[in-house]
């Protein structure tokens, strides 16, 4: 967590010099919601790494960016982003097994930062309806943004530095606390001693059923197929082997421990399994016995036909 030098974490979350006083003819029905255009990025990143407790860098991943704004004046700012990749409370809650997980997340939209750009009081109640506004349309921003809508809005609250109950208000439902963990480096997580509390909203009635069907998911809902997926047919990722083995083996017989699909293949498996897995890619790679490499085969023809 960074503070801003010379600023305490609690003077950090309670103080934002942005706004002392309500603009003159202020009202709630005149307050807009908005996505940050491109040109508006600079400034309002700068926003959000000034004064948001957390700071700010850049949007991993997909993301949004939403202003509040009454005239032109922005009020308050927020960030959308990629599910939580690991949350046991969510997890429980949707019925995901490990394999929906990984296929279900990007159906989840995590409200990363949000910023009032004032002092406490000066804009009584602007909060509650900047969630609300943001919640009704944001599976809508997302298809268009990326092609596709979500099924969930989920809040980490950290409960040393807010009471949550601007999320309890608007209905959201409290699913409990996580174990104090965040991931490090991108590869592991280390313990930072305090625990978030989880707030989750369904986007649709029956996003919860969706979640954790294992089935695929309805024609609209469902992600675009990105360019390059591996073919849904299981035989025809099969073929690969019959392809390989069909080629002619240009080696000496004196030293072969492998045929020539076993020495091809194995790197090309080991190196998908790797970006799916999210390890990191080398260039090498070491042939197999062809019961392994079966086996393999077996499991990706099931995940690509589920």
């Amino acid at each position: 967590m960074r503070d801003a030098p010379g600023m305490s974490f609690r003077k950090r979350v309670d103080s934002c010099p942005v706004h002392r006083e309500a603009p003159e003819g202020f009202s709630l029905s005149g307050v807009e919601l908005r996505l940050a255009t491109p040109e508006e990025r600079p400034p309002w990143d700068a926003l959000m790494d000034g004064h948001h407790y957390l700071g700010f860098r850049r949007l991993a991943g997909r993301g949004l960016r939403y202003v509040a704004t009454f005239g032109d004046r922005w009020l308050g700012l927020a960030a959308w982003q990629n599910g939580a990749f690991k949350c046991a409370p969510r997890d429980r809650w949707a019925g995901w097994k490990p394999a929906q997980q990984f296929r279900r997340l990007e159906m989840v939209a995590n409200d990363t930062r949000f910023l009032v750009l004032s002092g406490p009081g000066v804009f009584p109640n602007l909060a509650s309806r900047f969630l609300a506004g943001m919640t009704r349309r944001l599976s809508d921003d997302w298809l268009e943004a990326h092609g596709h809508g979500v099924l969930l809005a989920e809040t980490v609250c950290d409960p040393e530095a807010f009471a949550g109950t601007m999320y309890r208000a608007a209905g959201r439902e409290g699913l409990g606390e996580t174990k104090g963990f965040a991931r490090a480096n991108g590869r592991h997580t280390d313990p930072h001693g305090r625990p978030k509390e989880i707030f989750v909203t369904a986007l649709r009635p029956d996003a919860r059923a969706l979640l954790s069907s294992p089935r695929p998911l309805p024609p609209g809902v469902a992600p675009p197929a990105g360019p390059g997926l591996a073919p849904r047919d299981p035989e025809a990722m099969r073929s690969l082997h019959a392809e390989l083995a069909a080629v002619p083996d240009f080696r000496r017989a004196q030293g072969k421990k492998h045929t020539v699909e076993e020495v091809d293949i194995n790197p090309l498996v080991s190196q998908c399994v790797k970006r799916m897995t999210g390890g990191r890619v080398t260039s090498k790679g070491n042939p197999c016995k062809m019961n392994a490499l079966a086996r393999t085969y077996s499991k990706l023809a099931d995940m690509t036909a589920i």
